[in-house]
């Protein structure tokens, strides 16, 4: 069995020299100045810690900003200087209704073309069938698709519904007729359209190539009006 050390109660003389010799421990000055030395030692070294460059902590070059300069002048007076409009020599065209502006792009000359085209399409398509596309059912034609886009019809069909209908195109062309010639409208010659991607040749507008290239030599020689 094991004993347990238990320790001895001090008798009344052995306490009171514990006491006296509690009250003989005095802290000398140097003890003092020792331990203030130490703990400064800590914070300095802690200091030099936190004065270190941190990555997070480093300022950013400050942003050029512009400064601008206001200054007071009269009401409806310009300082920058107004571009002066240097016409052609040529005299540029009257414009009147807007059907003859509408023509300055699509001459009589595209519309032959696509036409021509149309008609050659059809006879590709279906010798037997009989297909004839005329110039003035064309311009018809240009006619519907510039009045969707300025009514907002959702399709264009509805030209001919008694609900809607549109008394400019419906008495101009039956509905059938204007489904067939929209079917067969083309405007380049498709036998000659390269496939090979490789091929020099190979253009992904081909099949409307005539009409971008007409339409980009009208807008490089037409003459700018000052206030067009």
């Amino acid at each position: 069995m094991m004993r347990s050390r238990r320790g001895k109660i001090p008798s009344d003389s052995e306490a009171e020299n514990l006491n006296d010799s509690d009250d003989d421990f005095v802290v000398s000055h140097d003890d003092l100045l020792t331990d203030t030395s130490s703990e400064s030692t800590v914070k300095s070294d802690d200091d030099e810690y936190s004065s270190a460059p941190h990555p997070s902590n480093q300022k950013r070059q400050p942003k050029i900003k512009k400064v601008y300069k206001w200054i007071q002048v009269p009401a409806g007076q310009n300082l920058l200087p107004t571009p002066e409009f240097n016409p052609p020599p040529r005299v540029v065209e009257e414009v009147g209704r807007l059907i003859h502006y509408f023509k300055l792009f699509f001459t009589d000359e595209l519309l032959q073309h696509i036409t021509k085209q149309t008609n050659l399409y059809a006879t590709q398509l279906d010798a037997n069938e009989p297909f004839t596309l005329t110039h003035q059912e064309l311009e018809v034609i240009l006619g519907t698709v510039i009045y969707t886009s300025v009514l907002g019809l959702s399709r264009s069909g509805l030209f001919w519904k008694h609900k809607y209908r549109i008394p400019q195109v419906a008495d101009a062309m039956r509905r059938r007729r204007w489904k067939i010639i929209k079917s067969h409208l083309h405007f380049n010659d498709k036998s000659n359209l390269p496939t090979d991607r490789i091929d020099p040749n190979y253009d992904k507008l081909f099949k409307i190539r005539p009409v971008l290239d007409h339409l980009l030599h009208i807008f490089q020689n037409k003459e700018k009006h000052q206030k067009l």
